[in-house]
């Protein structure tokens, strides 16, 4: 994503959003791992302009994110 490959990112993002917990040997790390691929695809599209998907997307994460995980940066991008 830093380095302007945007399309590259933003599948890259959702393809690891949608690989599934099962069957994993630690799915609480593999849980933090989407959420913190959800959050980069959100802010992806919120620097896109795509405010709306954007914010579409951070509500997934929230959905998503395990009880460890900080939630602070997704309720401040979905602030934004």
């Amino acid at each position: 994503m830093n380095q302007g490959g945007l399309e590259e990112a933003k599948r890259t993002f959702v393809t690891c959003a949608e690989i599934p917990d099962e069957n994993l040997k630690d799915p609480h790390a593999h849980k933090s791992s989407v959420t913190s691929c959800l959050y980069n695809l959100g802010k992806l599209l919120h620097e896109q302009g795509l405010q709306e998907e954007a914010l579409s997307v951070y509500k997934e994460a929230v959905q998503k994110m395990p009880k460890q995980f900080a939630p602070q940066s997704l309720y401040n991008m979905m602030g934004e």
